[in-house]
């Protein structure tokens, strides 16, 4: 039994002269009172047992009315170990294993002490079931042979369970393996032909280009010509491949198919994925991935092939495309192969290309998966919402502030013609004519996402209708309009926060909030106040929100910020952001400073820090947990630092500044520019406190363009108390003219974003190299020469002024006697008139 399980526990227990009055039950530190029934014959008692893993005792004592004490024991094992399965063949994982028949054996052993049952179950590529095999209360070596496979890649899981009901579930011990079996080829064609149907088939050729008969291994010797032959489609295809390893699957589950015919529902498909209403020709292999990987087209050395689409039509003004699915909607715009041959650069997707014949056009891919020619005259671009849900009726939409999301689908879409617009359930324009840019999903592709933020706030419960259009180069104009009804239940979220300072004597302090929706904001310095009982800013139901807070002294602590939408989504109890600040108030005596010329001037302290934010933990951080402290403020180009801890640490407070101006170690000229400095401050954290500081900081596409850097230009560097340390830097992506990078550090001091190139990063090396140098160098004082020490002796010697004579001596004493008698003279006068 595994441990903590609850057990009936049940004795007889007689005596003849006094009767049993009671009994217990004992195990490990644990004792139970049993209870009695029919006449004091039988107790049991329901206990949880619980022990260590192994062997353990459980004790029963009966009492008789004069004391007497019976003792009986039991003997229960606690089992809490699953059992181990270590397999021993296949040998290894990704094991190619040879066998006529398709037979496979498997082998593994199981350890347990208890174990009831093992078992081995094998999967196709597609997870689907294909056989298994169970063996029941089996402990050691196992062996199972699974029976009737075809050539192909299989997964095996093993599993096994104890009588303790603890298992080693299937997909814990897995490993993955492929067949190479004999099939009959005759049989082989025919099922492959059945499914190409009339337009296609597959040719199974032997290394001398013959056709065996009979059984043949399929994964070693033979050729696959895949050919397709349709002259009322105009498609004329040939594709040989060379079987090597695990280059088929004979196992697919999935049926082949073939299209050509551009009225069949798949070729409808892929026609609304280039934005016509018919393809002018089409050859789409159905499932044909399950059948060839996409990195098995190799000649016979294992060197990836183009395959090769021969379409007999003049190209003209149609358009070609690479289908890159089974299924017709993940379409690429094909551009012309340099010099129009055959490409010599990688197979892949990006580099599929197409060359122009005078009646024929060759188009080079990199699978068996399809291609087509596109009219882009012939239709309209296709549009599909996402947000609101053009499948529903009238989808209902979580959010007052919404953000329309969409696809549009062409080969020759004109993104600058793009608008949106917005009308309520009246007719009444709420947004008229708005220009929006869809982006290509895909160089190449003929997906275009858009996501529109309308930045506008629509009224709870009301319904609206959006309508969307785009042109194509052909001025093929196409429009799609679906209603919606507002039912909005979701928060609003704060985009910027920030602050600033003015004044002396008294300083004002201006939070400035903005949200995505109108809104009801407030703030407090109560960590624990609920909504209701914080201060309204100055402005409400709008999405910037402002208010200014005076202060006479020295004052420093943390702002919390909460907001309601006007529907009444918001906070609650909870706020949404904080703020560290500190305000530095001039004492109004140091104001100013007055002059001797009767006028004064005022002077105001500069300082090269500029915007902060400062975030305090509470609650302790233990080794391996991630603190995360997110930055709002637009003026810090930093907008996160997440920390993997490293130790224990209590109180941590740290406090990212951007800097003003340069600081006394500045970044070397001619290593690149910078575009911001950066400086931060912990407390109680030391950098050996964490494994590594990961931070996400912003630069703007504006400046790459200003300073000519590229994306890959720029990068996070480090002050490390002797030289600047490059961090490894990457770029996240872009949104709204603004990329965002990430950059791991392991610690803190002052940083500097930084643009460089490849020039300046040598220039850098170098200077890197010299602070080393110069910190490792050791400054030596020459020694004086003797005449100089003299010298220096001589200037060393004080020089003892004598007193000046005093020539006005007698004059000062003189003087000293006619004031004494004056004032003899006054207090005569004085007693004598009294």
């Amino acid at each position: 039994m595994t441990n903590s399980t609850s057990t009936l526990v049940m004795v007889n227990a007689t005596d003849n002269q006094t009767n049993v009055f009671n009994a217990t039950v004992e195990f490990g530190t644990s004792r139970g009172t049993m209870g009695g029934l029919s006449g004091g014959i039988f107790w049991n008692a329901t206990v949880t047992l619980t022990g260590d893993e192994g062997s353990n005792t459980l004790t029963v004592r009966v009492f008789d009315n004069a004391t007497n004490t019976q003792t009986i024991t039991a003997t229960y094992w606690i089992d809490t170990i699953s059992p181990v399965i270590n397999i021993t063949n296949p040998s290894s994982n990704g094991t190619t294993v040879h066998n006529p028949d398709g037979n496979v054996t498997f082998n593994w052993t199981v350890t347990d002490v208890n174990a009831s049952s093992t078992n081995v179950t094998i999967y196709d590529l597609q997870g689907n079931v294909i056989t298994s095999s169970t063996v029941s209360n089996q402990n050691g070596s196992v062996g199972a042979i699974l029976t009737g496979l075809k050539p192909g890649p299989y997964t095996a899981s093993f599993g096994a369970s104890d009588g303790a009901g603890n298992g080693k579930q299937l997909g814990t011990n897995a490993l993955s393996f492929t067949l190479n079996s004999q099939q009959n080829s005759t049989l082989i064609e025919v099922e492959l032909n059945n499914s190409f149907g009339p337009n296609g088939g597959i040719q199974i050729l032997n290394s001398t280009g013959q056709r065996p008969s009979g059984n043949v291994y399929f994964n070693q010797t033979l050729i696959k010509s895949v050919f397709v032959n349709s002259t009322r489609a105009g498609v004329n295809v040939t594709v040989n491949i060379t079987a090597l390893g695990i280059n088929f699957n004979e196992n697919k589950t999935t049926a082949l198919g073939l299209t050509v015919l551009t009225s069949a529902s798949d070729s409808l498909v892929a026609a609304q994925s280039s934005g016509v209403n018919t393809l002018d020709t089409v050859v789409l292999f159905k499932n044909m991935s399950q059948y060839i990987g996409d990195n098995n087209y190799t000649d016979s050395d294992g060197t990836k092939q183009w395959v090769v689409l021969n379409i007999l039509k003049a190209l003209g003004k149609l358009k070609p495309v690479f289908i890159n699915d089974d299924s017709g909607r993940d379409l690429y715009k094909l551009s012309q192969c340099a010099s129009n041959t055959v490409p010599t650069t990688a197979v892949n997707r990006t580099n599929a290309c197409y060359t122009n014949g005078s009646s024929f056009v060759n188009l080079y891919v990199p699978h068996l998966s399809g291609g087509a020619l596109a009219d882009p005259q012939n239709g309209i671009p296709t549009i599909n919402l996402t947000t609101p849900n053009e499948d529903l009726a009238l989808p209902g939409v979580s959010d007052a502030n919404l953000v329309f999301t969409g696809v549009v689908k062409s080969v020759d879409l004109n993104t600058s013609t793009c608008v949106y617009n917005l009308t309520n359930a009246a007719g009444t324009s709420v947004i008229s004519s708005t220009s929006f840019t869809p982006s290509q999903a895909e160089a190449g592709s003929t997906n275009y996402t858009f996501t529109i933020d309308a930045d506008t706030t629509l009224t709870n419960s009301s319904i609206y209708n959006l309508t969307v259009r785009c042109d194509s180069n052909s001025a093929n104009v196409s429009a799609k309009t679906k209603g919606f009804v507002v039912n909005d239940t979701t928060r609003p979220a704060v985009k910027t926060l920030t602050s600033s300072s003015s004044g002396t004597t008294t300083v004002t302090l201006t939070w400035t909030l903005t949200t995505n929706e109108n809104a009801t904001c407030r703030y407090t310095t109560n960590v624990n106040a609920n909504f209701t009982h914080m201060n309204n800013f100055g402005t409400t139901g709008a999405k910037t929100h402002t208010s200014g807070i005076s202060y006479t002294s020295d004052t420093s602590g943390t702002y919390y910020f909460a907001c309601n939408d006007t529907t009444g989504n918001g906070n609650g109890l909870n706020y949404t952001n904080s703020s560290a600040f500190s305000v530095d108030v001039t004492p109004a005596a140091a104001a100013a400073v007055s002059s001797g010329g009767g006028g004064s001037t005022t002077t105001t302290a500069t300082t090269a820090e500029g915007a902060s934010s400062t975030k305090k933990w509470i609650t302790a951080l233990n080794p391996g947990a991630t603190a995360t402290m997110n930055i709002l403020d637009a003026k810090i180009p930093v907008t996160s630092l997440s920390l993997e801890i490293a130790n224990r640490v209590e109180k941590v407070e740290i406090k990212v500044t951007k800097l003003n101006s340069a600081p006394a170690t500045a970044v070397p000229e001619g290593t690149g520019k910078v575009h911001s400095y950066l400086k931060v401050d912990t407390q109680n954290l030391k950098d050996t406190d964490i494994k590594s500081a990961k931070f996400k900081f912003k630069v703007e596409k504006s400046w790459l363009t200003a300073n000519n850097y590229q994306i890959s230009d720029v990068l996070l560097t480090r002050f490390d108390g002797v030289k600047w340390t490059d961090l490894p830097t990457k770029s996240l992506g872009a949104t709204d003219g603004v990329e965002t990078f990430e950059a791991v550090s392991p610690g803190f001091s002052t940083f500097a974003i930084v643009g460089r190139t490849k020039v300046e990063a040598v220039k850098a090396v170098e200077e890197a190299k010299k602070a080393e140098d110069a910190a490792k160098t050791p400054e030596v004082k020459e020694e004086p020469k003797a005449e100089e020490k003299k010298e220096e002796k001589k200037a060393e010697t004080p020089v003892i002024p004598t007193q000046p004579k005093k020539p006005y001596t007698g004059w000062i004493v003189a003087l000293i006697i006619v004031v004494v008698a004056v004032a003899g003279y006054f207090v005569w006068q004085k007693k004598k008139n009294d």
